[in-house]
């Protein structure tokens, strides 16, 4: 099998297109990459000015939600992060 081809076999569990649109498969606690997606989505387009408050919003919650910085108990195990 090629390299990858496993997952490939899987990407419908994941992915499928339904009659009002593409459907994704996500894990519980993705909303900060469902916003960012959205957000990148809206940039996008010209919808952005109609929608500056929501943008506002979804700028303050990406920002409070990002980690930052390490845990101490996980900077010894994290050092390809750096």
């Amino acid at each position: 099998m090629a390299p990858g081809g496993r997952h490939l076999a899987r990407l419908p569990d994941y992915l499928w297109l339904a009659e009002d649109g593409m459907k994704m498969q996500g894990y519980n606690g993705s909303q900060l990459w469902d916003t960012a997606f959205a957000v990148q989505a809206l940039a996008a387009t010209r919808l952005g000015a109609s929608l500056d408050g929501a943008l506002r919003k979804a700028a303050s919650f990406i920002d409070v939600t990002q980690v930052s910085r390490l845990p101490k108990h996980c900077r010894n195990s994290a050092k390809s992060l750096r």
